[in-house]
């Protein structure tokens, strides 16, 4: 058995990390990625699928651990799988990641203060290095999966059940042989590429990963020239996995291997389609600019730090959601514009029968489908007067209808405040449709479409007695804010997305 050094923190004998130099450098000076340990999978057989078994652990900085992250929220697994961030401690000595924002660096689930800690309970003789992601098994207090390559892969599929209503289909069956393909060749001329430059140990091998990592962009740039994503229509597992090392490029890789060939704003379609991607919510709540770019924090820096201009105080006084944020262009690729990914069929009845939520165009009998559900549901069904339900109506509302099968059901107004506020309004579903997420449906649908402008937070103007539903679907109700009386009686909710 090899011998280990340790370093006592906190009464804790925390062993050293071993490095990338140590151990993943050949005689050439070629870096080589060591391989994942915890490749076990999810199901029968293998590791649970299971709520409330799991914590997902990741850096900010980390191109790899990113993409569960992204995926974990995409897919509505917040509710399954916790999540935690990590980063490094100051020590003498190579310790790796550590639990450094909950109170006393303690992990509250696992009771461990460094992420090496969960990997030693599940193998002791492990010799690699402690990476990101790592998935724990909190009842266990161990490391059951670190496998980057299929992490992602495992969420959009065993964990397919506890999926949120209208999650994206980020790795639909009959594109799996070519999302695998497309897969390992990002690992090999992109998102590792990069890296082999970074950690070259020579000239030859620098100059390898350098031009390997800039062909394989200007391959990406050109294959996106005439389709939004890298699929088409729609984002898969392969868009995360581009989107996370485009998203490091111009604030962290430039400045590890030197003058750029050219910079991610320099590329005709890659800089527009990253921020394509940057404007789904799921992808911008998992993207730190400034952490990807410090260098040092200037707060605690040592007195002979020497701050770089650029990274340390041009990155960090720059509004990056405003530049990222802007309108991109790309929606006029598709067939499809109005939508970024094709949903699971996952809102179905009983019988089967297929539910659709559209974006109501100026189509007739759109428009007459949100008519009908809102005199049915709230004329005929609350004895609202017309004058009351569409005496506010103008030109140019949008509106969410939902479709059961040929059948409009549900609807929805969308009434957009400022840049960053938005009010989903005239919610309507028809009585015999209500309690089968029809509702809901109608409201993901309205959060999406705010959501692809940039809107942070949305307000609903719930009747009370509805209050419960909007709070299962992340809103809070404000009880200093109460209007009407009655059956109509109203409270303000709002949900930051």
């Amino acid at each position: 058995m090899a011998e280990h050094e340790y370093y006592e923190v906190n009464g804790r004998q925390i062993r050293v990390r071993p490095t990338e130099s140590g151990q993943e450098i050949d005689e050439y000076g070629n870096f080589h990625r060591q391989p994942n340990h915890f490749t076990k999978g999810f199901g029968e057989g293998e590791n649970p699928v299971e709520a409330d078994r799991y914590i997902l652990f990741w850096g900010k900085g980390c191109n790899w651990s990113n993409r569960a992250s992204i995926a974990r929220e995409l897919l509505g697994l917040d509710k399954v799988i916790k999540v935690e961030i990590v980063d490094w401690g100051d020590y003498e000595k190579p310790l790796g990641w550590e639990f450094v924002n909950p109170p006393n660096h303690i992990n509250k689930e696992t009771g461990a203060q460094f992420l090496s800690e969960l990997y030693y309970n599940a193998d002791d003789d492990y010799e690699g290095r402690t990476t990101v992601p790592a998935l724990v098994d909190y009842k266990e207090k161990k490391v059951v999966n670190n496998d980057y390559h299929h992490l992602t892969n495992h969420f959009e599929t065993a964990f397919k059940p506890f999926h949120k209503k209208g999650a994206p289909d980020l790795y639909p069956e009959e594109l799996r042989e070519e999302i695998d393909k497309l897969n390992v060749w990002l690992f090999e001329n992109v998102n590792n590429a990069v890296y082999r430059a970074q950690f070259a140990e020579s000239l030859q091998a620098f100059k390898d990963g350098y031009e390997t990592f800039f062909a394989g962009l200007e391959a990406m740039d050109k294959r996106l020239e005439n389709q939004r994503f890298l699929f088409g229509d729609y984002i898969t597992d392969s868009d995360i996995r581009l989107y996370t090392t485009l998203a490091r490029f111009d604030y962290s890789y430039s400045r590890n291997i030197g003058p750029c060939v050219h910079r991610l704003v320099d590329y005709k379609n890659l800089w527009p389609y990253a921020r394509d991607l940057y404007q789904i919510p799921a992808f911008r709540h998992n993207t730190y600019f400034k952490d990807f770019a410090a260098s040092e924090d200037l707060t605690h820096a040592p007195e002979d730090y020497w701050e770089n201009v650029y990274y340390d105080i041009v990155v960090q006084e720059t509004d990056w959601d405003t530049i990222w944020s802007q309108p991109t262009g790309r929606e006029a690729l598709s067939k499809d514009p109005a939508h970024k990914w094709k949903a699971e069929n996952r809102f179905k009845k009983q019988e089967e029968e297929p539910m659709e939520a559209i974006r109501v165009t100026d189509k007739e009998w759109e428009i007459a489908g949100v008519h009908y559900v809102r005199t049915e549901a709230m004329c005929n069904g609350f004895g609202v007067s017309l004058e009351m339900e569409f005496g506010e109506d103008k030109a140019g509302d949008e509106y969410i209808l939902v479709l059961d099968g040929i059948h409009p059901v549900s609807t929805c107004r969308l009434h957009q405040l400022d840049e960053n506020t938005g009010k989903i309004e005239r919610v309507a579903t028809l009585k015999k449709y209500r309690g089968q997420h029809y509702g809901a449906a109608a409201i993901t649908a309205a959060e999406e479409w705010f959501a692809e402008r940039g809107v942070k937070k949305i307000f609903i103007n719930s009747r009370t007695e509805a209050v419960g539903f909007y709070e299962k679907l992340g809103y809070v109700a404000d009880p200093k804010q109460i209007t009407g009386t009655g059956a109509f009686q109203c409270i303000m909710t709002e949900k930051q997305l």
